[in-house]
């Protein structure tokens, strides 16, 4: 690196050893183990700066600087795009020279590498490591909780459904007999066109002396409206629920027929329950002893259920808590991942993507025949 950052070193030798070290880090890193980050990121960045540097060098030499200042300008534009710390690499690589002059470039390079990156990949090379576990460290525990409800579990398929042609008088019958706050209209093979809301039709009444007696649907119906999927994450439901500022948010499939309704008093309460189950579980998980490798700890919290903690069995390691489907196979709930870090046991809130690993212990929950059931088996 040192030849790099003084202009002393072949072209051809650059180009070799740039591709050798992405080589050599890219399977130390691949491998699992600690090749590190930062170190390789100012030796690749020195030496793809030296290269771009003697060509811009060879082609315009009165108006360039030496290949060395390049590789230090590199240096400073890869530690920032991987690390999405532009102001970290400007001040270490100013500190290794102590020249003013490179400030502007370093600053320059710098951003441009982090914002580039950052429209590209979501997320630095550390923390793109714990999004692939199922670790989401923006969203916090809160999105590690919101994102575990799906839509399918949540929605209600009964709706209320008119077409565009009902007149107004039998609109104002079906939703004078319906609970619902929202008349979904539709065409043919129920592919959803637009809504009605009880506080349109209020404000339409208000001037019911315009009302024409030939008044149908479409003429009162609003065609902007938001939609959803079942995989849509809740959290961008929210979004939408909060933004139009709905009671509910309809369903629709790839064809855009309607196939239900999320109501928001729905999400909150299901969102509360979730909460209110995962705070019970840590305060529970942190009285729990170590637990033997061959045994299973359980207590009852309530009469009827109880939560466990479980030693995670064969068919469940390394596989998502999204393919595994406990609730269904099993009719139990994993509401910790204990995992261990550094000799340490750290409890997670379990996320759809998050894998379980050999030394992980689950806290688990159920109906106390469930819970019997699930330990006898593993």
């Amino acid at each position: 690196m040192d030849m790099a950052l003084t202009s002393s070193i072949p072209f051809y030798l650059v180009i070799l050893i740039l591709f050798g070290k992405i080589f050599a880090t890219s399977i130390s890193l691949g491998s699992g183990s600690s090749g590190g980050i930062f170190a390789p990121s100012l030796f690749m960045g020195s030496m793809l700066g030296n290269a771009l540097g003697t060509v811009f060098h060879n082609f315009f030499p009165n108006i360039t600087a030496s290949p060395g200042a390049y590789a230090l300008v590199g240096m400073a534009a890869l530690v920032a795009a991987t690390t999405h710390a532009p102001i970290t690499a400007i001040l270490i690589i100013f500190e290794m020279t102590s020249e003013y002059s490179v400030i502007l470039p370093l600053m320059v390079t710098s951003i441009l590498a982090t914002v580039i990156t950052t429209r590209m990949l979501d997320g630095s090379i550390y923390t793109i490591k714990l999004k692939r576990r199922g670790i989401d460290i923006h969203g916090g525990a809160d999105m590690a909780l919101m994102s575990k409800l799906q839509i399918s579990r949540l929605k209600q398929q009964f709706v209320e459904i008119v077409s565009e042609e009902t007149s107004l008088s039998e609109l104002l019958e079906k939703m004078s007999q319906s609970d619902q706050n929202n008349i979904y209209v539709c065409k043919k093979d129920d592919v959803l066109v637009g809504i009605v809301t009880q506080g349109m039709i209020r404000r339409f009444l208000n001037r019911v002396e315009e009302v024409l007696p030939t008044t149908q649907v479409k003429d009162i119906c609003n065609y902007h409206f938001p939609t959803v999927n079942d995989s849509t994450p809740v959290h961008e439901l929210m979004k939408l629920i909060l933004e139009y500022d709905l009671q509910s948010i309809p369903v629709v499939d790839q064809n855009g027929v309607l196939t239900g309704q999320v109501l928001r008093q729905d999400i909150l309460r299901e969102y509360q329950e979730m909460l209110i189950e995962s705070q019970t579980a840590k305060t529970l998980a942190s009285s729990f002893k170590y637990v033997h490798q061959y045994f299973h700890e359980k207590i009852e919290v309530i009469p009827g259920f109880r939560i466990a903690r479980i030693n995670p069995p064969s068919e469940f390691i390394n596989q998502t808590i999204e393919s595994l489907n406990v609730r269904k196979k099993y009719h139990v709930d994993i509401l910790i991942i204990r995992k261990a870090i550094k000799d340490k046991m750290k409890d997670t809130i379990p996320t759809p993507n998050m894998h379980i690993r050999q030394n992980d212990q689950l806290i688990i929950f159920g109906a106390v025949k469930d819970i019997d059931a699930i330990c006898e088996i593993f």
